[in-house]
């Protein structure tokens, strides 16, 4: 009686076993199976050939130079950088990027520069922002939305998103003061034509000169004031003056650099 006990119980574990074992394979087959379609999908979606005629700067984010710089942007950073910097504030930090789905992408465009009085009178790189998307061949939609515009003072580094209404406004009355040993040159009125100036000797309070000079070439503002030359820098961060020959002004020659 007791051998036919133990065998009943036996049995009836060895079935628990098979009927557990065959629920725990099947639960890990269908897992599996989900992670396999999920992987599937995952790697259909990164597999997004790059559009033509833009530059990755991001993953899925896609920078094109719609904008022909007439002059070196010198010290400060390129349109490229000014991108990648647009991208690291408004796009990556705040979980932009990584939220994308499907073949969901952002497109930066590069379209102007501008002298902004809402980034403090500072010339600024332009870029149009738009979420879009691009087909696995590297088509890109004509489904794009306008997300916002950003403007970057690439001498600063700084970016800042814009309204229209700061890109219309008229950036005349663009001031800025330069150094150089005892010798401070204040430059206010730049329109793009023409600009005042005045030559301070900062140690005495002297004023050296003073004047209006008209702008020769717009790639490296040069501007004759009639008693010397002053070379502005594209980003507006350093003037250079240049007399002519041995004058009273020689002492003035040298590279400016901005302090306010």
């Amino acid at each position: 009686m007791k051998n036919k006990m133990l065998l009943v119980v036996i049995s009836i574990m060895l079935l628990f076993t098979v009927a557990c074992g065959s629920k725990d394979e099947s639960s890990t087959t269908k897992a599996d199976d989900k992670k396999t379609d999920q992987k599937e999908t995952s790697d259909k979606q990164d597999d997004i050939k790059r559009p033509e005629g833009s530059i990755e700067i991001e993953k899925r984010v896609y920078f094109y130079n719609y904008y022909e710089l007439n002059g070196d942007p010198g010290e400060g950073i390129t349109p490229e950088q000014g991108a990648s910097l647009l991208a690291d504030e408004f796009l990556i930090s705040n979980g932009a990027v990584e939220s994308l789905e499907g073949n969901k992408c952002i497109f930066i465009y590069f379209v102007n520069v501008k002298t902004l009085d809402a980034m403090d009178g500072k010339e600024c790189y332009i870029y149009e922002v738009e979420l879009g998307s691009v087909d696995v061949d590297g088509t890109k939609s004509a489904d794009s939305e306008l997300l916002y515009v950003v403007a970057v003072d690439y001498s600063g580094k700084k970016a800042s998103v814009v309204q229209e209404s700061d890109l219309d406004e008229d950036s005349s009355g663009w001031n800025g003061t330069f150094k150089l040993y005892d010798y401070s040159i204040r430059i206010s009125d730049y329109d793009g034509e023409r600009f005042n100036y005045e030559i301070i000797n900062t140690r005495s309070g002297e004023d050296i000169l003073a004047g209006t000079s008209y702008v020769e070439s717009s790639d490296y503002t040069i501007a004759d004031s009639g008693e010397l030359d002053l070379f502005l820098s594209y980003d507006h961060m350093k003037v250079e003056i240049r007399s002519y020959g041995e004058t009273d002004w020689s002492s003035l020659d040298g590279e400016y650099s901005r302090v306010d």
